[in-house]
């Protein structure tokens, strides 16, 4: 899961900044999760990974803004994907010792919170090409004009841009402490 999506986006930045820099200019898109900033049972790796991106977005927001490079991270919600609808196997499947030792409160965990995400795909018609859409959208948009965050989760209706802009002020109080 980090290999992937943490170090692979650090790999990402390594390959592609040089020449950003070089010609000042650039577009960067992560794809993280609509709660990157927070974790659920039974994804704690997948949302610690994520939130890493978000950490390494936002953290080179400010460092990118003098090459003109807009670095943004989109954060859909829950999407039918392989890692949701059961088309391929979790890690350590093969270890049922280590589900077994947390069961039977694990299992009915589990199937709760699928069976929740499962029927919020459904009622919220969740497309994957949403996210599609969204990437083009910001690729269409003014360089410099690009938000830091570019949530795209309907199921959330509206909490993950109260939860994104209540972060960016809590934020912002910090950094002000920090320079008085």
């Amino acid at each position: 899961m980090f290999e992937v999506n943490f170090y692979g986006v650090i790999r990402t930045y390594q390959a592609v900044l040089p020449s950003m820099r070089q010609y000042k200019s650039g577009l960067i898109i992560n794809i993280t999760s609509g709660a990157s900033a927070h974790t659920s049972p039974f994804m704690i790796p997948y949302f610690a990974s994520k939130f890493g991106v978000e950490s390494i977005t936002e953290g080179l927001q400010d460092e990118l803004k003098q090459f003109n490079i807009d670095n943004v991270s989109i954060q859909p919600g829950v999407y039918p994907t392989e890692m949701n609808t059961g088309e391929k196997t979790g890690v350590n499947s093969d270890k049922p010792e280590i589900s077994e030792a947390y069961n039977p409160v694990a299992t009915e965990q589990f199937n709760a919170i699928g069976a929740a995400l499962f029927g919020k795909m459904k009622e919220f018609n969740m497309n994957p090409q949403t996210i599609a859409d969204g990437i083009l959208e910001l690729i269409q948009m003014k360089e410099g004009s690009r938000p830091l965050r570019f949530p795209l989760d309907a199921v959330a209706q509206g909490t993950d841009l109260e939860f994104i802009n209540a972060r960016a002020e809590l934020k912002a109080k910090w950094l002000a402490k920090y320079s008085e």
